[in-house]
């Protein structure tokens, strides 16, 4: 009989879960909410339910009698993860480590006293209180809520009647009463994957961030590894600073997405979370490593052994690769839309004719994607140039 398998969330970013799942032969139960999702005609059993409310998926998850459940590219069905590993004895994160990296303010504290380089922080309820407690921070200023993501809920602020706008946008956004605010950090930013299994570590895997500076908040359209920089002891210290992090979240038994930044060759671990990157992140680390990494994650959320797959690693064959967002270049209705096909080079779009697209403000925005593995990162940059210039978007 099929080992049965729970994912949570049946958009876009989950397609290539999905379709692994169905190539090992797992019974596929997705959970998620109504509508027009690409995975539920894909999966073998849909229920309905909302991901954010743990005890709801719970109750899908004993009914089913599932093996493992998993969740990629998105923190909304964290908490679910963790309570089913918990209650049902899965192999995944915990529900107490999920709760952690769903509240930025409990995880840059827990990232402070697990001394790990981190923004300098305070929390705030009110502008008043921002002015009380913020005081000892220098400009500029990040304001961030602490319960959403995809770039949604955070400020970039110079002066004080900037953040005095911005907390009114957070506290209109957020669920909870507080926000974080915190130096902004001046370097390189950048990302990395990891994952760890049973206390250990398996890989950390910097990769480069091509980012859309919003003017208040940068959004990722972009991803490329390897990422390469003059530090000969550059990956040392970025393992260093994410293992500390894995520990100070308790994290086990997952994937791991972690934002950073390298100021002057000191590297800052701005937010890490129990799950895979999105937009690509890990059907590059595919590319790059040389194995399914949608497979790996599942045969770990099922309790399987792994180490057969790690132990293939060899860093002389990591192969370039690169991934670029595709965004529309004005609001409105789309009329029409050409693009080339590639056998070598993966072009998807998620939109068709007469679909209502919207200007880049958040990751959601996007319309498409490029994917692209080659001998360099020079190859992989100049064919995803020739690709974007074939394609033509028409909108009225």
């Amino acid at each position: 009989m099929s080992k049965k398998i729970l994912i949570l969330g049946a958009g876009r970013g989950h397609l290539g879960l999905i379709k692994t799942a169905k190539e090992m032969g797992l019974y596929t139960v997705v959970v998620g909410l109504p509508g027009n999702y690409p995975c539920i005609p894909l999966a073998d059993k849909f229920c309905i339910a909302d991901i954010s409310k743990p005890e709801e998926v719970l109750a899908v998850a004993m009914k089913e009698q599932v093996d493992g459940a998993i969740i990629c590219a998105s923190d909304t069905g964290l908490m679910s993860i963790g309570l089913i590993s918990d209650k049902l004895e899965l192999h995944g994160l915990s529900y107490e480590s999920a709760a952690l990296s769903q509240d930025k303010f409990l995880m840059k504290k827990a990232l402070v006293e697990h001394g790990v380089q981190t923004a300098k922080f305070v929390t705030v309820s009110s502008f008043d209180d921002f002015v009380l407690r913020s005081s000892h921070l220098s400009y500029p200023l990040m304001i961030k809520a602490t319960d959403l993501q995809g770039s949604r809920g955070i400020y970039k602020v110079y002066t004080q009647d900037e953040a005095r706008d911005a907390l009114v946008k957070v506290f209109s956004l957020t669920h909870r009463s507080y926000c974080v605010v915190e130096e902004f950090i001046e370097g390189i930013e950048f990302g990395a994957q990891a994952f760890i299994s049973n206390g250990k570590v398996k890989f950390v895997l910097p990769h480069g961030d091509e980012v859309f500076d919003t003017g208040h908040t940068k959004i990722p359209i972009g991803h490329s590894m390897p990422l390469a920089t003059g530090d000969s002891d550059f990956l040392s210290k970025v393992t260093l600073q994410v293992e500390r992090a894995i520990e100070a979240l308790g994290l086990d038994n997952c994937a791991i997405n972690v934002d950073l930044i390298d100021c002057d060759g000191n590297i800052f671990v701005i937010e890490l979370s129990g799950r895979s990157g999105a937009n690509c992140l890990a059907e590059l680390t595919s590319i790059h490593l040389g194995f399914d990494y949608y497979k790996l994650m599942l045969l770990n959320s099922l309790g399987k052994e792994i180490d057969s797959i790690i132990e293939q690693l060899n860093s002389k064959n990591r192969k370039p690769c690169i991934s670029k967002m595709l965004y529309a270049p004005m609001a409105g209705t789309l009329k029409s839309l050409e693009f080339p096909h590639s056998e070598t080079i993966a072009i998807d779009f998620f939109v068709k004719p007469g679909d209502e697209l919207r200007q880049i403000s958040s990751s959601n925005d996007a319309i498409g994607q490029i994917i692209v593995g080659a001998n360099s990162l020079e190859q992989c940059s100049q064919a995803i140039k020739e690709i974007e210039s074939q394609i033509s978007i028409t909108i009225r």
